[in-house]
């Protein structure tokens, strides 16, 4: 089955065409109050921005197109989705086998936490995807992984968020591309921060 569910949000493993670049962005909320003499202060509203990417996916063959536009359709009904935070992987410093529950990673890349979602993804039909369950050296994983990965492969968070989709160009009869936009509903680290739980849809 394509269509797989997270936390009420369609799961997209596709990964990115990089040659036309990956979009980031990080949303602040803050209210503006005036004070003496004339003057302004700011509040931050929220204790963590919220984050969203833009990104373009070009299936290579017609069968992950066909999975590609069911997970599309499920992802537009609902209006939500999750992927990979692709441009924030962090390496696997030592090869974990299928079965195993703990990743080791390296630092630096992503700020890892529990309630975080990691994802190694080889191609959308072979990957492995589990909530973090504690943080301490290694990323402890809530279910074992389905498949065995070598040292350095990558592993990504997950973002959650509402999704909205360009319109697909198509470059031949079978062959096209489509452009997708998810941005945070509520930021993921608020939930570590206590202020406000993780959203769910629903």
């Amino acid at each position: 089955m394509s269509v797989i569910l997270i936390n009420g949000c369609v799961w997209l493993p596709h990964r990115p065409q990089w040659s036309d670049g990956m979009r980031q962005q990080r949303a602040w909320q803050t209210e503006v109050a005036e004070t003496l003499p004339g003057a302004e202060t700011r509040q931050a509203l929220r204790a963590a921005p919220r984050r969203a990417f833009t990104c373009t996916l070009q299936p290579t063959s017609l069968p992950e197109r066909a999975r590609l536009e069911a997970r599309l359709e499920a992802a537009l009904q609902s209006g939500h989705a999750c992927a990979p935070l692709f441009g924030r992987a962090a390496g696997l410093t030592a090869a974990a086998g299928a079965g195993a529950d703990t990743l080791a990673v390296a630092g630096g890349a992503w700020s890892w936490q529990p309630g975080d979602y990691a994802a190694i993804v080889t191609d959308d039909t072979v990957y492995d995807l589990a909530a973090v369950v504690t943080v301490a050296g290694t990323l402890t994983l809530a279910m074992p992984l389905n498949f065995s990965w070598p040292a350095g492969a990558q592993v990504w968070p997950v973002l959650f968020g509402k999704f909205s989709l360009e319109k697909m160009p198509a470059l031949t009869g079978w062959h096209s591309t489509v452009t997708y936009t998810l941005a945070e509903l509520v930021s993921a680290r608020s939930a570590q921060i206590g202020a406000t739980p993780p959203h769910v849809p629903g």
